[in-house]
């Protein structure tokens, strides 16, 4: 019997396969239980990864993947690894799953990967087979204990912060906008050293939190910073844009006395730019930086330290005289740009 390779049964779980060859992968799988096997635990992968179970794939072909395949791909770090060419049968994973640290592992892994992974443990949980219902309940507890130590430490600091925050605002603090929640972010750090599934779950709680607070001026961009922040730490670098943007949107308009000393905008722009120079190159951080502080009046001064560094480091000269010219010009044209703005914009460095 000729059996599809790894490539082939791996094509056909991620929908790759042409409806012929589904037709042949199917027909071998209904005759060929070695190949049903690993074809389960290719999806059992994905289905980790993705949090859900992919259309279309072999979830179906065998009446579902058991939450023992799902198990077993957790214990043999299928979540977070490419596929192991020998994964551990069903009842290798229950083996592996007793060790205290293999199954520390595997909590962590589920509660990265969400709400479906937690769901096929609740599942698991019920099941008749009392190791796989032993195991299950054994990770609903760590991820449960896991998520609730986590962040709950965080949790309490963000809101003492903002408490402060908030006192400080009400007797005209003016440097009250420089403060946010980077603090109690990194003594929580400090305290946990979480990992990516600790701070997922930290992420969750944090914009939970958020939620249910009255939506006072200057909330949102203090705790989309802390959430790039995060999603940094995660090394999930869109998700910290998409972070950062969001705290730069939701950063209110504030005439500062000086800006230079009392405002956070400049700084959360430069980060967003710093990240743009990483991704993009110099020319788009420039466009990026240029065309706000030209049209956005929150702007109103703009702090050069993070854009030298850059520039000494890359001894780029040319570079840093060209950035020198966009932003005067920009400056320059703020007066036509805002002509009846009220802002005391301060331009030193």
């Amino acid at each position: 019997m000729n059996h599809p390779d790894l490539d082939v049964l791996t094509a056909d779980a991620s929908d790759l396969s042409s409806a012929e060859e589904r037709e042949q992968i199917g027909a071998h799988l209904d005759k060929c239980p070695e190949c049903l096997d690993l074809y389960s635990r290719i999806c059992a992968e994905r289905a980790l990864i993705e949090g859900t179970a992919p259309p279309g794939t072999g979830l179906g072909r065998s009446a579902g993947i058991s939450v023992a395949v799902l198990l077993a791909a957790v214990a043999a770090g299928l979540g977070a690894n490419s596929l192991m060419s020998a994964p551990p049968s069903a009842e290798e994973s229950m083996r592996l799953l007793a060790s205290p640290s293999t199954r520390a592992r595997a909590a962590a892994d589920l509660l990265r990967l969400g709400p479906s992974a937690v769901a096929a443990l609740e599942q698991g949980a019920k099941e008749d087979d009392a190791s796989v219902s032993r195991v299950s309940q054994d990770l609903l507890q760590m991820i449960a204990v896991e998520a609730a130590v986590e962040t709950t430490t965080l949790i309490d600091g963000v809101a003492a912060s903002w408490k402060r925050i908030q006192e400080e605002g009400r007797a005209k603090n003016p440097w009250t906008d420089k403060k946010d929640f980077q603090n109690a972010y990194q003594e929580w750090k400090e305290a946990h050293s979480p990992k990516e599934a600790a701070l997922e779950s930290a992420e969750r709680a944090v914009l939970a939190w958020f939620k249910a607070q009255e939506k006072d001026k200057g909330l949102e961009w203090r705790v989309r910073r802390l959430l790039s922040e995060a999603a940094k730490d995660r090394n999930d670098l869109k998700s910290a844009a998409e972070q950062l943007d969001l705290a730069i949107a939701s950063y209110p308009r504030v005439n500062y006395a000086i800006p230079s000393k009392h405002s956070k905008f400049q700084h959360l722009v430069n980060e967003r730019a710093m990240m743009i120079w990483d991704e993009k190159g110099k020319a788009a951080a420039i466009d990026y930086a240029a065309d706000l502080l030209l049209k956005d009046p929150r702007f109103q001064y703009f702090f050069t330290a993070p854009w030298e560094r850059r520039f000494e480091e890359a001894k780029d000269e040319e570079g840093k005289y060209e950035f020198s010219q966009r932003m005067r010009a920009a400056f320059g044209a703020r007066p036509t740009t805002f002509p009846d703005s009220d802002e005391r914009t301060d331009s030193r460095k």
